[in-house]
């Protein structure tokens, strides 16, 4: 009994603990006011409105409250007294903002439109939390998990190939600044050089980062450097702000390189085609004027023109052959005339429909449904060969 007396502390050493306990347990209030008014003004400056100066008072009258849920939630929420003067206006203006936010499936407990209007700093802490949960970091989708938690995967996803960085929480694990580095290194390593970094210098680590961040990647400084490095344990909610809007930004970033890379590869692709297209249409018009010079030399006389309707006959009536060498063989001069088009009057694909008409009508009569059938084969090759824009003349 008398070890455990002697140990006890006396009635004035318990006093600066006893004094120092409120003011720890005001610290997250005071980081958050900051943090939270910061992640305000950023919603209000992009539409050029007034920022807040102090959150409490600020929003007592509904008026900006109403603004930034309007913004966030890219609707209007109708009529409110903009100016307003009187208790009851006020009170209006805020009960219209909480509407909206019980309408969008968020649950507000213990929070009426008097505690607003009071300036209850705690509740309108709890309920600026609320709205940033609900309209910045729920929609953080990884793998079905909650809003933390998926936020918290894509954070260890995103470092694990740092080994001076372990994230495990939004507290301690930011508290040296190498995560908030790691982050910025991984999706821009132009921007800063994580090998170079002295892993002890937690100040100069997290004010690097904090720097590059809102010089290149357009993140406001939500935080403050004492706010992460200067106490025991960093607010958990001011660190998940800060931290969303590095997802935020680097999930645009993302989207955009990747909708770099589909239309790169797409103008690879289409490059390719067009490529081949050229290519076949120079080797059919070799082929077409090749024939056609031999056609020429071995022309019989118009004096006979017997000869040339029986020699013509005997080629589109006789053995199966190409449609092309069928086509090459009319031995009318109107005829071939009409075979070797110039190239910038019909695309190949016109010219092999007109050729395979041509054999149909003679081969099988005029028979409508032998045409139907080698009309449907044209138009395909000249889809799949020619492309839309000769087919459809585009």
């Amino acid at each position: 009994m008398s070890y455990s007396r002697a140990h006890q502390p006396s009635a004035a050493s318990q006093a600066p603990q006893e004094e120092a306990a409120p003011m720890m347990d005001r610290t997250w209030e005071f980081v958050q006011q900051k943090t939270f008014t910061k992640w305000f003004n950023t919603k209000l400056d992009a539409h050029n409105i007034k920022p807040i100066q102090n959150l409490e008072a600020d929003i007592s009258d509904g008026v900006r409250l109403i603004q930034l849920l309007e913004i966030i939630g890219d609707t209007t929420l109708g009529k409110y007294t903009k100016n307003p003067k009187m208790r009851i206006q006020k009170l209006e203006n805020v009960s219209k903002a909480l509407d909206f936010i019980k309408h969008r499936g968020v649950p507000l407990t213990n929070i009426g439109a008097e505690d607003i209007v009071d300036n209850n700093l705690k509740l309108i802490l709890g309920m600026i939390w609320t709205i940033i949960l609900r309209f910045t970091i729920a929609d953080i989708s990884q793998e079905g998990l909650t809003a933390k938690e998926g936020l918290l995967l894509w954070c260890q996803r995103k470092t694990a190939p740092y080994p001076e960085v372990n994230v495990r929480d939004f507290t301690y694990s930011w508290t040296d600044g190498l995560a908030f580095c790691a982050l910025i290194h991984r999706h821009r390593p132009d921007l800063l050089d994580f090998d170079s970094l002295d892993k002890t210098d937690r100040h100069g680590n997290t004010a690097l980062a904090f720097e590059v961040a809102e010089r290149h990647l357009g993140i406001t400084k939500l935080l403050d450097v004492e706010d992460v490095c200067d106490i025991s344990k960093p607010d958990e909610r001011s660190v998940m702000t800060y931290v969303a809007e590095y997802f935020h930004a680097f999930s645009a970033l993302d989207k955009v390189e990747t909708a770099g890379r589909r239309v790169a590869k797409f103008a690879e692709v289409m490059n390719s085609v067009w490529e081949m297209q050229h290519d076949y249409e120079r080797r059919v018009l070799g082929s077409g004027n090749a024939r056609a010079s031999t056609v020429r030399t071995r022309m019989p006389s118009a004096r006979h023109p017997s000869s040339s309707r029986t020699r013509t006959r005997t080629n589109v009536l006789g053995s199966p052959r190409s449609a092309t060498s069928t086509l090459c063989s009319v031995t009318s001069r109107r005829s071939l005339r009409r075979t070797i088009w110039p190239r910038t009057q019909r695309p190949w694909g016109s010219r092999l429909r007109w050729g395979f008409g041509l054999v149909a009508r003679r081969k099988w009569g005029g028979d409508v449904w032998a045409s139907f059938v080698v009309s449907s084969l044209v138009w395909s090759f000249d889809l799949f060969f020619v492309g839309p824009r000769w087919v459809f003349r585009i």
